[in-house]
């Protein structure tokens, strides 16, 4: 690991540092806590440290490496001191400054919002699946001879329309087709058409259900991306 700085305290060479306790001050002063070893056994065993000091400065730009790093260059022991060489905050190893453009202070490590784990993948790759499935499911549909809206508040007027004409025998509805033109449709041909949505419905549900799995199964990002309805 390259060193932040070296520094002799006392006669012994303390080259091994870890930036730590950080903490802002109810008067907006932060502060952070540099511990320093002469060796990386010591410091990565916490042993003792051969010195300790607190250091305070006004955090205009937050509590962030870069931050940090100007409070280090402002004392004459660090004065040399790369913004490019790594320090430990927070326990974890960290460039002071910010690798890519792009990329974010978590509050403990650089990171790229863009970086998404497998569990992220396979998750959104889901939310694919379904907002297609939701499509499927809204779209027109063609039956008994006509196409007509088949989305989720026109599915209840079916029924409605179904249940009423069976109960009161009436024999026909007229309907308001998908291109707006206007026709007399029978019982048999409202129950076609909602079969017919039934039947759409259960096969969206069914090839989703196998997609997910798929997803599940998946173990690379090529194969969790692959995974698509079929056309």
């Amino acid at each position: 690991m390259a060193l932040l700085k070296q520094m002799m305290v006392q006669g012994a060479e303390l080259a091994y540092h870890r930036v730590d306790d950080l903490v802002v001050r109810v008067d907006g002063m932060a502060g952070f806590t540099l511990y320093s070893w002469p060796d990386a056994a010591s410091r990565e065993g916490w042993a003792p440290p051969a010195r300790w000091t607190k250091w305070w400065f006004p955090p205009a730009g937050g509590v962030t490496p870069a931050a940090c790093y100007q409070a280090l260059a402002m004392r004459p022991e660090f004065a040399d001191a790369s913004a490019d060489d790594p320090v430990e905050v927070a326990g974890m190893a960290l460039g002071m400054a910010q690798p890519v453009d792009s990329m974010r202070w978590d509050g403990r490590q650089w990171v790229d919002p863009t970086y998404r784990t497998m569990q992220q993948i396979k998750a959104d790759a889901w939310t694919r699946i379904k907002a297609v499935r939701a499509a499927l499911d809204a779209a027109p549909i063609t039956a008994a001879g006509v196409t007509v809206d088949a989305d989720p508040v026109s599915v209840t007027k079916i029924m409605g329309a179904i249940l009423e004409m069976q109960l009161n025998g009436t024999p026909t509805r007229r309907w308001t087709l998908y291109d707006n033109t206007r026709a007399d449709l029978t019982l048999q041909q409202l129950a076609e058409i909602g079969s017919a949505i039934a039947a759409r419905t259960q096969w969206t549900q069914d090839t989703s259900q196998d997609l997910r799995l798929q997803i599940e199964a998946a173990t690379t990002v090529e194969s969790v991306e692959a995974v698509a309805w079929p056309s």
